[in-house]
């Protein structure tokens, strides 16, 4: 007669009190008559780490300090964590050594422990960059707990102030007397805001009144029937001038003639066209 081994799993939840922690215990049963083995799974205590953000500074190195906590109340088993640092995820992920030293260890919660810190060394600089990110994460070595919250972020804020620059192309445009249209290019690094203004009346800003980074500024010219003019706008704190030609005027000659009661003819009037 064959036999015939039967494995089953019986897991029974017991709310006894262990040191004051409830404990889930798992019993397995084989159909061999093996004797049943119990198995403490996590004894009611997790581990999980706090997030943290702190300013990059502007030299040297300074410690961001993680806390990794145990919920446990009174005496407790030791539990022992491992932690290992990782770079965040592009594009605003901080990336080791440059931003931060990669950290690597273990804290040790005591039989009376619920709270252990450690740190994590930041390199300051004064480049202007964004807000940047990197990830610790947690793995149980020893006793009888499971992870809660085992990633931790670390936010390393951007305390430095950018440095703008900007120029504009072209500089100056000539224009006819009747008038028209025309752009101006702006050249400016990402997150530099800038502005565009008429200083002349016959100059009217029609897009592009404001932008940050490279961006484009329409303007208009009005029609000009008088004398040859210049004006400017003034474009991200740089000038650019406007050169108008004169409109189309005409003069006479004489512009008045006094005649006797008894008149009389005007043979030479002369009309000249101006520019």
């Amino acid at each position: 007669m064959k036999r015939i081994i039967l494995a089953a799993i019986l897991a029974i939840v017991l709310s006894a009190v262990l040191n004051g922690l409830p404990y889930i215990i798992e019993v397995r049963a084989l159909a061999s008559k093996a004797e049943a083995q119990p198995v403490v799974q996590g004894g009611g205590l997790a581990v999980s780490i706090d997030d943290v953000t702190m300013d990059e500074g502007n030299s040297g190195t300074s410690n961001m300090i993680f806390t990794v906590t145990l919920t446990a109340t009174g005496t407790h088993p030791v539990v022992v964590v491992a932690y290992q640092t990782a770079d965040g995820a592009p594009p605003t992920g901080a990336t080791a050594p440059s931003d931060y030293a990669s950290t690597s260890g273990r804290v040790t919660f005591g039989p009376q422990s619920n709270s252990e810190t450690f740190s994590v060394p930041i390199n300051g600089d004064t480049d202007f960059e964004e807000t940047e990110t990197f990830v610790v994460n947690l793995r149980i070595i020893d006793g009888p707990a499971i992870i809660g919250d085992g990633q931790g972020i670390g936010t390393i804020r951007n305390d430095d102030s950018q440095s703008c620059t900007y120029s504009i192309s072209p500089a100056s445009q000539n224009t006819s007397a009747t008038g028209g249209t025309g752009t101006v290019m702006v050249t400016a690094a990402a997150g530099c805001n800038w502005t565009a203004a008429s200083n002349a009346g016959f100059i009217t800003i029609t897009s592009g009144a404001s932008g940050s980074g490279n961006g484009t500024v329409g303007y208009s010219v009005a029609a000009n029937t008088g004398a040859a003019r210049m004006g400017s706008m003034t474009i991200a704190g740089q000038s650019f001038t406007v050169n108008q030609e004169a409109g189309c005027g005409f003069s006479i000659a004489p512009a008045s003639q006094n005649f006797s009661t008894s008149g009389g003819t005007l043979h030479h009037y002369h009309i000249r066209r101006e520019r």
